[in-house]
């Protein structure tokens, strides 16, 4: 049996037309199997990051900031942002190749005891 190394194990994004390209420690694994069609869809859960103005001139932080973490599969994303004020949560889904120039998974698997 194969197990995730989560600490040497990365998603890495690039933004559309921001050349943003971000590496972000996975914190967990998740494998589905569908029966139906005899196919596994493994997704990972990445790090909580804080939202940001990466390319601002002024404050790092967005003001009112959140923490948003990413889950990703081979072909989908979903993006969760939780705000202090729970009215201002949001979450955008969508798929990678719409929203991403590229998705990289950096997966790191070792054998289990």
């Amino acid at each position: 049996m194969q197990t995730c190394d989560f600490s040497r194990s990365f998603v890495t994004f690039v933004t559309k037309n921001r050349t943003n390209n971000a590496r972000i420690q996975v914190e967990s694994r998740c494998e589905i199997f569908q029966h139906e069609i005899g196919r596994t869809e493994t997704y990972y859960l990445v790090a909580s990051c804080k939202g940001e103005d990466t390319y601002g001139k002024g404050r790092l932080f967005l003001v009112p900031s959140y923490d948003f973490c990413m889950i990703y599969s081979s072909k989908d994303f979903m993006i969760i942002r939780t705000h202090g004020n729970a009215e201002l949560n949001n979450i955008t889904i969508g798929d990678n190749q719409g929203h991403f120039l590229d998705v990289h998974f950096h997966i790191k698997m070792v054998d289990g005891i």
